[in-house]
C-alpha cells in the first residue's frame, strides 16, 4: 500500500486474487452452515437488511426434530499413523494426536446427531489397551448412546490394525457434549435417541 492508502498497481491482480479467494470461502461456509444446522437459510433471510425481527415464538430449535438412533449419528473416522505422531521419532503414537482425533471423531458424532454445533463437556471411562505404532491404520467408530435435554453422550471405539491385518482394541471411551445456543440466545435441545425402553441400558451396554 502507498502512504495515501491506495494499493500499488502491481499489487493489483494478488488483491483481486484473494478477492476470490474470500468469496469463494463465504460460499463455502454457507453451505457448511447449510447442512450442520437446517435453520441457518431462515435466520439468514432474517437477519438481512429491512427483514423483521423474529419473535421468540418463531425462533425454531432442535427440538422440533424428529426421533433418531444411535446408527443415525454413526461417524466413522480412519487415520494413518505417521513418524510426526510418534513420541520423539520412538514409533510409538503421542497421546496427544491420539486424543485430538478422539475429539474430532466424538465431536462430528454429536453435531451429526444434533444437528447443531457442540462443545465438549468431559470425557471418561478412557482405558487405552495397546499404544498404536507408526505405519498403523486407526479405526474410529462414534456414536450417541444417551441424549438428555441439550447434552448427549457419545460412546467412542479405537481400533488399530497393523500388519498382516492384525487388528487390536487400542481404546473405548465416552465424551459427553452440550449443544450451543442460537443466535438469539435460544436453546438447542437434543433429539432423543428413539430406542425402545430406557435409553441408559443402552448406554450400559455400549460401555
Amino acid at each position: 500500500f502507498l502512504a495515501n492508502g491506495s494499493l500499488m498497481s502491481e499489487q493489483q491482480p494478488f488483491h483481486k486474487e484473494v478477492c476470490n479467494v474470500i468469496a469463494a470461502t463465504k460460499s463455502i461456509l454457507c453451505c457448511h452452515h447449510e447442512q450442520v444446522d437446517p435453520m441457518y437459510s431462515a435466520k439468514k433471510k432474517t437477519m438481512e437488511p429491512g427483514s423483521s425481527t423474529p419473535q421468540p415464538s418463531e425462533l425454531v430449535t432442535s427440538s422440533s426434530q424428529p426421533s433418531s438412533t444411535p446408527e443415525t449419528g454413526l461417524v466413522q473416522m480412519f487415520e494413518l499413523v505417521t513418524s510426526n505422531q510418534t513420541i520423539d521419532g520412538s514409533g510409538l503414537m503421542d497421546v496427544k494426536p491420539l486424543l485430538m482425533l478422539m475429539d474430532i471423531c466424538t465431536c462430528a458424532s454429536a453435531e451429526k446427531h444434533t444437528g447443531v454445533n457442540c462443545v465438549t463437556v468431559s470425557m471418561g471411562d478412557v482405558v487405552f489397551e495397546h499404544v498404536p505404532k507408526c505405519g498403523e491404520m486407526l479405526e474410529l467408530t462414534a456414536r450417541p448412546v444417551y441424549a438428555g435435554s441439550t447434552s448427549l453422550d457419545i460412546a467412542l471405539t479405537l481400533v488399530c490394525e497393523g500388519k498382516g491385518g492384525v487388528r487390536r482394541i487400542v481404546c473405548d471411551a465416552v465424551f459427553t457434549y452440550v449443544t450451543t445456543r442460537g443466535p438469539k440466545g435460544e436453546k438447542h435441545f437434543c433429539p432423543p435417541l428413539g430406542l425402545k425402553g430406557d435409553e441408559r441400558t443402552e448406554w450400559d451396554k455400549i460401555i
